[in-house]
């Protein structure tokens, strides 16, 4: 099984308004829990993020570079918008080593 690369780009803003302006420039807003039981707010570039997950079948465990750090997670949620079918929220896990 191919490891799984994303870029992720930590984000201050949350909530629906600034979600929307988030998914309009083509990114993903996503949430990271980590092993600590915090949680950092991330955004996703859009393609990269389907490009990466257009064939895996299961939950496989994908290294998150963060801010130049990487980050072995999982992928606990996929919110998908009901019409479109587009990716809306991702919500990953921290895998603790």
């Amino acid at each position: 099984m191919n490891q799984i690369t994303l870029t992720a780009v930590v984000r201050s803003e949350q909530g629906s308004g600034a979600a929307g302006r988030l998914r309009r420039a083509g990114k993903i807003p996503a949430i990271v829990k980590r092993a600590t039981g915090e949680q950092t707010l991330i955004t996703l570039d859009a393609h990269e993020y389907e490009m990466s997950m257009r064939k895996q079948t299961a939950t496989s465990e994908i290294a998150l570079d963060l801010a130049g750090a990487q980050i072995s997670v999982t992928i606990y949620e996929v919110q998908h918008d009901v019409i479109t079918g587009e990716v809306t929220h991702v919500d990953f896990g921290e895998i603790s080593k």
